[in-house]
């Protein structure tokens, strides 16, 4: 993909766009239902979050999958996760075109401003924040935590996984709290889609984990980071 316009010269409508708008990359009925995402994400229980289906441009997120295979992946194994991670792409040398793109345009201030709007949280447009790839597979897994980590607010998941189902394992699981603010049971379970993007306020309650991958031949594939304060 040149800087300016995708390879896939049949679709005018993205050709003609630089990479960096919203409208490249983001299907234009999501941006359409921005003010009713925003309300689905305020009210979400037991803390902010949302899951969006079929966020990108379904050619965009295939070329993503594709250029994913071609990074280096190395092994986190403790006692709190077990998974391959790609370093944070800023550091990637080499980096393929689309995902240099796609990191451009994440951290490019209209979409910055766009999360800003659909998640009523104030975001630093100073701070490049984290942008890497993980994937799990048979076995995996990342326990119960909260993201709390340095100025991290906003949690951000781009999912690029086929075919998963609640059977397969690698489900995104949100916990609830209890009044001393300590994780309890799990509220709300997120299969892990194909072109999903799943959205969460990093708190002192954010408790979350993926639960472990039981399917032996999936790749729970996805693009990942944080906004910060």
């Amino acid at each position: 993909m040149s800087s300016q316009k995708s390879e896939n010269s049949n679709n005018s409508t993205i050709s003609s766009l630089d990479y960096f708008e919203l409208s490249y990359w983001i299907n234009p009925s999501i941006l359409e239902q921005k003010d009713e995402l925003k309300e689905l994400f305020s009210n979400a229980k037991p803390y902010e979050h949302i899951s969006i289906q079929h966020i990108l441009k379904e050619e965009l997120a295939q070329e993503l999958e594709k250029a994913l295979f071609n990074l280096n992946y190395e092994e986190f194994d403790t006692d709190l996760y077990h998974f391959f991670k790609t370093p944070d792409f800023k550091h990637i040398t080499n980096l393929p075109p689309i995902l240099k793109e796609f990191h451009e345009f994440i951290f490019h201030n209209n979409t910055i401003k766009w999360f800003e709007e659909l998640t009523s949280t104030p975001l630093s447009l100073n701070h490049v924040g984290d942008l890497h790839s993980i994937l799990l597979q048979q076995t995996h897994y990342l326990l119960c935590h909260d993201d709390q980590v340095d100025q991290r607010i906003i949690a951000f998941i781009f999912n690029l996984s086929h075919d998963f189902s609640k059977e397969d394992g690698g489900a995104l699981e949100i916990f609830g709290h209890d009044n001393k603010n300590q994780p309890t049971l799990c509220e709300n379970t997120i299969i892990p889609k194909f072109n999903q993007l799943n959205i969460f306020k990093v708190s002192e309650i954010s408790f979350h984990q993926i639960n472990e991958v039981l399917a032996q031949d999936k790749n729970r594939l996805s693009i990942s980071g944080w906004y910060y304060k």
